[in-house]
């Protein structure tokens, strides 16, 4: 039991590391979601608050994927990042420098 408990507090306290524009980057989950290590309770990327009916819209209107769709109508900017594997992923950027996984805005 022990050691089970030690597994599950290491791994909420893993980070993540990605390449955003030539800068490595640290990314942790908070309340379900991978966010910025920046990010604190009330940055932007943790408020987003998305709906499907605003995605649907946009996505006829603009023909954009639904994660990309969720960043443009959470006002933020969806930016694409490597992980140290060479994975490619993509994250919405706020105002505040703080970011969220694409696929977790929905």
């Amino acid at each position: 039991m022990k050691y089970i408990l030690i597994l599950i507090f290491s791994f909420s306290a893993l980070s993540f590391e990605y390449t955003i524009r030539n800068k490595k980057m640290q990314f942790v989950f908070k309340d379900k979601k991978l966010v910025s290590k920046n990010c604190e309770k009330n940055c932007e990327a943790l408020k987003a608050k998305v709906t499907q009916e605003q995605i649907d819209n946009f996505d006829r209107e603009n023909g954009k994927n639904p994660a990309t769709a969720a960043c443009k109508v959470a006002k933020g900017e969806i930016v694409k990042a490597e992980s140290a594997l060479g994975h490619e992923t993509f994250f919405c950027k706020f105002k505040d420098k703080s970011y969220i996984h694409s696929g977790h805005l929905l």
